[in-house]
């Protein structure tokens, strides 16, 4: 099943009742499916802008799969807001508060969308100057669920 994920996306081994088609084949694709889905959300895509750009590829990825998955991410909530420590900040997330050192110094302002670079400089501050801990930040994506 796992090799078959790399299988291109034959519609005619897709046709018919799902109780008729080759078990091994569909589970390569909905393998597939999932994969390029959370791969893209891990990379900070939206998961509905994930549904679209698979829907666009109906060569690549099985439509039916894809309809299917966009069921579920309709149930699944897009943002929450957690606590988190510097050490697991991570680029996506987005402050809710003004991220301040010790001695009340900002070093960044709510509402920043962090990226790798901020993330990388705001540890590396907090290393030599204690920034004030718990973080609220707006997670999206595979962390909400973490």
């Amino acid at each position: 099943m796992v090799l078959h994920q790399l299988d291109p996306f034959n519609p005619q081994l897709h046709e018919g009742p799902p109780d008729l088609l080759d078990p091994i084949q569909l589970g390569g694709q909905i393998l597939k499916v999932a994969t390029a889905f959370d791969m893209k959300v891990f990379k900070g895509e939206r998961p509905s802008e994930v549904i679209v750009s698979l829907t666009d590829e109906p060569n690549i990825y099985s439509p039916e799969l894809v309809k299917a998955l966009a069921k579920i991410e309709k149930e699944m909530p897009s943002e929450k807001e957690k606590s988190v420590a510097v050490k697991d900040l991570h680029a996506g997330m987005v402050l809710l508060q003004d991220l301040v050192d010790e001695e009340d110094f900002r070093v960044a302002s709510a509402g920043h969308a962090m990226t790798q670079e901020s993330v990388q400089m705001i540890r590396s501050y907090h290393k030599n100057k204690n920034l004030k801990e718990p973080l609220r930040v707006k997670v999206a994506g595979r962390e909400i669920f973490q």
